[in-house]
Formats: structure tokens, sequence, C-alpha cells
């Protein structure tokens, strides 16, 4: 059975502002997972951990582990539009088990992880924690970072 995706977004002016309030639990043009902050898509979505960062994670463990320049080749881009949509609008049709759920492009998988950590409101190390970071990495020359003094960050 085929899958139809709602046609994909055309240009930024069509996004909600950043300032817009968004009401919690609810669709919107935007989609439900890409720039939506972490906590809001945890409530959403009832998880520990987001969707699509869990899909990828064990996508990229299973088939791409052993692909050179993971991170770092780009995937198909229309294949990247694509799985974001679907994230986006469909998330219950996602299914990475096997690489015709990702079309067989694993650099592409790799892209939309990269492609939402991008698009996340906040940073995952927050400008919150800036001086924090800070303190902890002029303890010790890197690479001995003491990763110890991380815990009370």
């Amino acid at each position: 059975m085929p899958i139809t995706l709602p046609p994909i977004a055309g240009s930024s002016s069509s996004r909600p502002h950043a300032s817009e309030p968004r009401i919690p639990n609810a669709p919107s043009a935007q989609g439900q997972t890409f720039g939506v902050s972490l906590e809001e898509i945890i409530t959403l979505e009832n998880a520990t951990l987001p969707l699509v960062v869990d899909q990828c994670v064990k996508a990229i463990n299973q088939f791409g582990l052993k692909t050179e320049g993971i991170y770092r080749v780009s995937g198909s881009a229309s294949t990247i539009a694509k799985l974001k949509q679907l994230f986006d609008f469909e998330p219950e049709q996602v299914d990475f088990r096997t690489p015709a759920g990702f079309f067989g492009d694993i650099h592409a998988v790799a892209g939309v992880l990269k492609l939402y950590l991008r698009e996340l409101p906040e940073p995952l190390l927050t400008k919150g924690y800036y001086a924090d970071f800070m303190r902890v990495a002029r303890m010790s020359p890197f690479p001995l970072f003491p990763l110890a003094a991380l815990k009370d960050v």
C-alpha cells in the first residue's frame, strides 16, 4: 500500500513565528516533531526519548555503523524531506526496522537526525548551562576532561 505524504511546506514564511504560542498536544502546519521543544515532544509522545531520535539511532546502530562517513556524507535531499514529512505528519508510519522503511538511504537517516537536532528551539547543551560547561572545561586540559565534574552541571 503506497504512502501518500502531505505536500512539503513552501517558504519559511508559512511557518509560525517562534514567539507565537503553540497549543500543546495539537498538530500544527509546522508538524509534530521538527522545531518542537524536547519537553513538548516528550509530553506529546508520552515517551522519554523522541521517536525521531529513537528510530534514527536504532537504524544507524543496526544498518549504518560500518558505513563510512555516516554523519559526514549527506543523504539524498528528497529522501530526507520525505522522512521529515513522515515524522512530522505521519509518525505512526515510520518503521526503520528494515532499510525499506528509510528508502535504503542510511545517510538520509543520519541527515534526519542531524536536522532534528539543528531545528530544536533550544540547543541540547543549553545556553543556561554555558558558564557551568566552561567552568568544567577549564578544570583540566582536554582530553583529560574531568567527566565526573559534569555530574554537577
